[in-house]
């Protein structure tokens, strides 16, 4: 394309988590109930997401403000028997 610098104004590298539970491929939920306060904490990690942000900007607003969404979230909840509390 014409009037394009050849070289980059900025390079960056992109790190992603991704889940080793299996079948957790991505990981959206509150946080778990040994969390103070875990209804006002809304956990979003793992996962290849970056064409669903949008909805997930929506589903995570949701839960933020309303402590609930419309969205069908359970087969990306944080699965409590994988995650205890440390102390």
């Amino acid at each position: 394309m014409t009037g394009l610098d050849p070289v980059p104004c900025h390079t960056s590298t992109c790190l992603i988590a991704l889940s080793t539970i299996k079948n957790k491929e991505l990981v959206l939920d509150f946080a778990p109930p040994y969390v103070p306060n875990n209804k006002n904490i809304v956990i979003y990690g793992t996962g290849w997401a970056a064409k669903f942000i949008p909805l997930l900007g929506h589903i995570l607003a949701d839960m933020a403000i309303d402590g609930k969404t419309d969205y069908d979230i359970s087969p990306f909840a944080l699965g409590y028997k994988y995650f205890k509390s440390l102390m």
